[in-house]
């Protein structure tokens, strides 16, 4: 026998298309509330309306609820216990405050969860950073005094890079698109040319939701040791880019002489 035990928790979360005025009157039709109860279940606040539930009883409340124009969460009561007569007798105090649950932990390439402004920087300037080291030390074996390489393999390693960067920074992406409140297949915006650079400026500048949010808790606030890469990171990575473009200029001085017929402008 499942002895497993269930509450409903609401936040004041109501569904876009219903008046919160009207939702309130539905509560106190609902629950035989007066008014300073009701207002005290839209303060924003986790609070539980019932505990003690198995899951069928959770689900009829969760009906209910979703009937009257809101939203709620039916979580699993820790620690569950085995039920019995004497349960019966205690009447159960209804809307409890719920204790928010402690921030989620970072677990940097999952997809689940949420991710912080500075924790995304740091994470996507890293993939990016290596990709920039992996793709300048190609070119500077394909082009040195004596190549090593191919010029034909650097460009693949290039190539090859990037997109294992892109790749690597979607579940980033899709983290960092919940801590906003977005579905994360907008983080396929980041595979088009053009978009996607004002993309990474909006989910990399944009501040997250406080508390939770359809998609989980925030996250731990960042190290000191994280917020300075938050810094570093990506002036390495533009200073990396700088000078790999300076190292192997006269080979994109062929290329564009090569694509437009006429030679490229002088570095100065």
């Amino acid at each position: 026998m499942d002895t497993t035990l269930y509450k409903v928790v609401f936040e004041g979360q109501t569904h876009p298309d219903q008046h919160t005025e009207q939702v309130k009157q539905n509560f106190t039709d609902l629950f035989q509330a007066e008014p300073p109860q009701i207002e005290r279940l839209f303060s924003g606040q986790p609070i539980i309306v019932r505990k003690n539930l198995r899951q069928q009883e959770a689900r009829l409340y969760e009906e209910a609820i979703t009937r009257a124009g809101a939203m709620c969460r039916i979580l699993i009561q820790k620690p569950a216990y085995t039920a019995t007569v004497l349960d019966t007798l205690h009447e159960i105090p209804p809307w409890e405050t719920e204790q928010p649950d402690a921030p989620t932990t970072i677990d940097a390439f999952s997809s689940k969860g949420r991710l912080g402004r500075v924790h995304f920087i740091t994470y996507t300037s890293l993939c990016f950073l290596l990709a920039a080291v992996l793709s300048s030390t190609a070119w500077i074996l394909a082009t040195g005094s004596t190549s090593i390489i191919p010029q034909g393999a650097a460009i693949i390693t290039t190539i090859s890079t990037c997109l294992l960067a892109i790749l690597a920074c979607i579940p980033l992406q899709i983290r960092r698109l919940h801590d906003i409140g977005h579905s994360g297949w907008l983080s396929l915006i980041s595979l088009t040319p053009l978009t996607n650079i004002p993309y990474f400026c909006y989910i990399a500048l944009s501040p997250g939701h406080r508390g939770v949010n359809p998609y989980g808790n925030t996250t731990a606030p960042p190290s000191t040791v994280i917020s300075l890469l938050a810094i570093v990171l990506p002036l390495l990575f533009i200073i990396a880019s700088m000078l790999a473009l300076v190292a192997n200029f006269s080979n994109v001085q062929a290329l564009l002489q090569q694509a437009y017929g006429q030679p490229a402008p002088p570095l100065r």
